[in-house]
Parts: structure tokens; sequence; C-alpha cells
């Protein structure tokens, strides 16, 4: 039998919580989670406990709407609450806002959410609607890595003014109560209107499931290890440039570029041919690039006759060279075609092309 657990995410404003669970109560196949479990900081936790359980809101909620009492086990414990670490690790995180705490943040949410998807008989729902842009983004990027197909990614909306910290009393779901709101009017909460959005998400762990049948590991780790293995997916394009006519091909493809562009990408291939070092900063490159031109023989590209102005450009010509080289790789090379390969500059202030000899194609001078 299939557990449905939800995960929430949630800072300083718990209504989130019950405006989750009130949501996922009125969509077409209504889904009452076995358990819930949310993750916050320090001060969410603190609100949590005043805002849900001193009040008793979370039991209204469960009456109110006949939840059965083996259904939305929750409570003020470490198991249902999941306080996010400090950067030391040593202390709770009250807040997210150093680089330092984004990545305790990632492992955190990362090594609570692995914790019930390697169970194949849990579903997860996972709300991503509460606490700082920082853990939803965090959050949503957690469930690619390791959501599966039966798993749901959600975010919940209230409408104004039922959305406003300033409306008295606070909501936190739908009761037939009256509010007050800032300019002293009253409204009913049947007007309340809470909407949940299931939102798609790429399921990486299906491409790397060999990877992610180990222990949990490392945020970052898990990233780059899933960027490495789908550069490995790509297939380094081929490139054959015939600069008599200053004709280019990339995968077969004929790119378009003006002299400067072409004789940028030129120079980039020539230098992988030769396994050369990468060029560092735009003085280097202009350097390398007007120690090339001079080097072009004119019979092997006429046009260079008349480009001999490169001996006069400066940084700025350079670096808008480079930009519009970029422009056009982009727009006319798919990421799957290898476009990746041909950017020069993935790295400020480096440039380069690495491609394999067999990959390129082009007249050797030098």
């Amino acid at each position: 039998m299939i557990k449905d657990i939800l995960i929430a995410l949630c800072g300083m404003s718990p209504a989130v919580i019950t405006e989750t669970l009130y949501a996922l109560l009125q969509i077409e196949n209504p889904i009452i989670p076995d358990e819930l479990i949310v993750i916050t900081t320090s001060k969410g936790c603190e609100s949590i406990n005043q805002q849900l359980f001193a009040n008793n809101t979370f039991d209204r909620f469960k009456k109110i709407y006949q939840i059965p009492k083996d259904k939305i086990k929750f409570g003020c414990c470490s198991k249902c609450i999941r306080i996010i670490p400090g950067s030391d690790f040593n202390s709770d995180s009250d807040d997210i806002i150093t680089d330092q705490d984004s990545n305790s943040t990632a492992d955190f949410i990362l090594s609570a959410l692995r914790e019930y998807t390697e169970n194949p008989d849990t579903r997860i729902i996972f709300s991503i609607a509460g606490g700082r842009k920082t853990m939803s983004v965090l959050g949503g990027m957690a469930m690619s890595l390791l959501g599966r197909r039966q798993d749901i990614l959600c975010h919940v909306l209230v409408n104004p003014p039922f959305d406003s910290p300033n409306l008295k009393p606070k909501f936190y779901f739908p009761s037939d109560k009256i509010y007050i709101t800032t300019d002293n009017s009253e409204i009913s909460d049947k007007e309340a209107v809470i909407t949940l959005s299931q939102i798609p998400f790429i399921k990486y762990r299906y491409l790397f499931q060999k990877t992610y049948g180990r222990l949990p590991g490392n945020f970052l780790d898990m990233v780059n290890d899933a960027n490495d293995r789908i550069k490995n997916i790509i297939t380094p394009p081929t490139v054959r440039m015939l600069p008599e006519n200053m004709k280019c091909y990339v995968n077969g493809k004929s790119i378009s570029f003006n002299p400067s562009e072409y004789i940028l990408l030129w120079l980039l291939l020539h230098r992988s041919l030769k396994c050369l070092p990468e060029i560092i900063g735009q003085r280097q490159l202009l350097e390398e690039i007007q120690s090339f031109v001079k080097m072009i023989p004119s019979e092997l590209m006429p046009e260079i006759i008349n480009h001999k102005g490169f001996m006069g450009k400066t940084h700025e010509n350079i670096r808008n060279i480079v930009y519009t080289y970029n422009k056009k790789i982009i727009k006319d090379i798919l990421v799957e075609e290898g476009r990746d390969y041909l950017i020069p500059n993935k790295k400020q202030g480096i440039y380069r092309i690495v491609l394999n000899s067999d990959c390129i194609d082009i007249p050797v001078f030098l």
C-alpha cells in the first residue's frame, strides 16, 4: 500500500502548511497525507509551535475536515519538524543568508527527501511554498535529483487579503469565520481561494540510477556528478573550416561568421590541435589573434588582406568579437549538438576550445 508523505518547506508563516493540506483535499483526486514532515529553521520551528500547536490550530483543522486519526501524523518532535543545521553543523540555523547556509540547507533537504524516496512504497508530495526563495529553489532541485514518477512537486497560493499578515485574526484555512482587513472592513473566509499548483519537474534519478543507489551524498557533489554525466552524453561537435571562402560547418551545418569571428574560432581550434594552453585575459587574446593574423597566408584566406585592421584592435573590440561570436553559436547550435564545446569563455577571462583532433578539420600552417 502506497504511503503519502507531505514534505513542506516553512519559514515564519506556518499558515502555508494548513493551506497546503486544505488544497490537497480540494483537488480532483483528494490526498490526505499519512505523514507530514516540515523542513524549517529554528525560528520557523518556534512559529510552528506557537501558531499551530499552542493555539490548537492544527487539531482544529483535523477536526473540521474530519481527518482520520491515523492520517496526517504530525507533532512538535524532531522527526516531524526537521530543523536545518547551521553552516558549522554545531547549531540550528535561524536563517538562510550566506552561501554556506545555502549549502548546508541543500544537503539537509536532499538527505531528508532521500530518506523517503528510497522506499518504493511511498509517494512524496513536496511543497515549496514556504520559507525563503532559496529554500524553494533548492527544494525543487532536490526533487529533480531524487523525485520519482509518482512524486508530486507543488506550490500553494492564497488570494488577497487572506495572504496578508495584517489580517485579523490570521488566516490558516477556511473555517466559516469573519476577518478584519487593514481598512477595518469585514470579509468571510468563504471568499478565500487556495490554489494548489502542481509543478512539472525533470526526474534525473532515472538517468543516474546507479549513482543514486548509494547512501545520501553531498548536494554539490551530486549536482556536479549529474552535470558531468550529462556532458558525457552529449557528443562533441565536428568543425570544418574552409578559409578560402570563409565557410564553416558544425556537424555539417553551415554557420556564417564575419572575418573577426571566423579568425577567433580558427585560432582557438588551431590551439586545440596543437594542445596549447588556455588564453588568459583579453590582452593575451588580442595578442594571440594579432600574431595569428600575421601568419595567415593570403592565398589561404584572401579575406585576410582586407582584415589587417586587427593590428589596431583594442580590448573593447575583442570583447565585442567574443560576444557576437557566442551569440551566433548559441543561436545556431543546440545544446545537444555540442554547443557548449564551442563557447570559448565558459570561465570569465579564460579562452579556449577543447576538442579531439578527429573533431577538427582546419588548415594548419604553423
